[in-house]
């Protein structure tokens, strides 16, 4: 039998670029919040949007520990143009801003 020459076929090994994460996480089971920002997501499709569930950890403090974990869990990268934010009432409480404006030096 005669050999034949195929060729392979060449694939094109260029990958899809994935869609910027948006990780969000609030105070309590935030219904409200989980809603409005999904709407961002229904609206302009280009980011992928997350949410973490931090348990008891309702404080700024506990959120952010929450936050980081998720951050490193998901392997997400601000070079991919994925953000992390935590949504809180402030409730014109001194202690929390107080606390807040120190997380936000780290």
């Amino acid at each position: 039998m005669a050999d034949r020459n195929f060729q392979k076929k060449k694939r094109n090994d260029v990958r899809r670029k994935r869609r910027p994460v948006l990780i969000f996480t609030g105070e309590d089971k935030n219904n409200t919040e989980k809603q409005y920002f999904l709407s961002f997501q229904e609206q302009h499709g280009k980011y992928s949007i997350q949410f973490v569930n931090t348990g008891f950890d309702t404080d700024p403090r506990g959120m952010l520990k929450s936050m980081e974990s998720a951050w490193k869990r998901y392997e997400l990268s601000a070079k991919n143009g994925d953000k992390a934010y935590i949504v809180l009432d402030m409730d014109c409480n001194p202690r929390k801003v107080k606390l807040v404006k120190e997380l936000e030096v780290l």
